[in-house]
């Protein structure tokens, strides 16, 4: 989760928490880059990697498992109330909604290939 969160989510289908994670993000970055507009550009990257650090290096990370566990648990307790009693539905029904996914992180990247080999080449 340190190094790839976003991808770590999606990976583990938690769709929600990925573009959660890479809102604030872009959010921290829309703020630095204003920061530094305003005439403060040595602050505004001071800013930008103070806040990505403490975000991205040290709360997702920190938080990551929780919030995994947290959707697990939430996950099951759908699925008991929808299926009470029938243990081997439960089951089959979790065993289809959990898991872990490649797909999303694999479009992710093969999206950023895309885009890159779209862009000009440098001079």
């Amino acid at each position: 989760v340190l190094f790839a969160d976003v991808f770590w989510f999606l990976y583990r289908k938690q769709y929600r928490w990925a573009g959660i994670v890479t809102l604030i993000s872009l959010l921290i970055l829309v703020v630095a880059g204003q920061i530094g507009r305003m005439g403060y550009p040595d602050l505004g990257v001071a800013v930008q990697l103070i806040l990505l650090a403490a975000f991205k290096l040290v709360y997702v990370p920190l938080r990551a498992n929780a919030l995994y566990y947290d959707w697990v648990q939430h996950r099951i307790r759908l699925v008991q109330a929808a299926l009470p009693g029938n243990l081997i539905q439960q089951k089959s029904t979790l065993t289809k909604l959990g898991g872990t996914s490649y797909t999303a992180p694999l479009m992710i990247v093969a999206l950023l290939f895309i885009l890159t080999s779209l862009l000009p080449t440098p001079g």
